[in-house]
């Protein structure tokens, strides 16, 4: 793995300023929920590299060891299927649980992935939520992957209301 050094994760942070500057309330939210349960919410770039992270503090070694962290790269070419890579690789939200990731090293995890896309519908990021717990189970998935799907949704009406902020949008 070849986690970005600073500089180079300064410029991929850069180049998706605006979606990290909307998704930040998003992502305080949705933490607020799921970070006390032992589970890190990530926002990616469409090339699959983590570009803002939201954990508990006593969860942060656990994260920086499986590389669930900023300047890491989960497309799947990197590390095959994955929660990151294979929800951007097929534009559509996944779950990658434990085993059925492709890389034996990443097997302690699972992963809830959920493309975003900008005010034109090209595809921008994702969001991630992932946890070694070994209570996680179908269930909670499930409604994890409801949740992030809708913080996706209401991040890409941001990016929408905000790439036509002067004109009136009807909803």
């Amino acid at each position: 793995a070849d986690r970005l050094d600073a500089s180079r994760l300064a410029l991929a942070r850069g180049a998706r300023e605006e979606l990290i500057r909307r998704a930040g309330p998003v992502l305080d939210r949705v933490a607020g929920t799921l970070v006390r349960s032992g589970r890190c919410i990530l926002l990616t770039d469409a090339d699959s590299v983590i570009l803002e992270e939201r954990m508990g503090e006593g969860d942060r070694d656990m994260f920086d060891r499986a590389r669930l962290v900023p300047g890491e790269c989960w497309s799947e070419a990197a590390e095959g299927t994955n929660g990151i890579g294979t929800c951007l690789a097929d534009e559509k939200p996944v779950v990658i649980h434990r085993d059925q990731h492709f890389l034996s090293a990443n097997v302690q995890v699972s992963c809830h992935g959920v493309p975003i896309y900008d005010a034109n519908g090209s595809l921008v990021g994702a969001l991630d939520v992932s946890t070694n717990r070994y209570d996680h189970d179908r269930d909670t998935a499930t409604l994890i992957i409801s949740v992030l799907t809708g913080a996706a949704r209401e991040l890409e009406g941001l990016l929408f209301g905000a790439a036509y902020r002067d004109c009136r949008i009807v909803q």
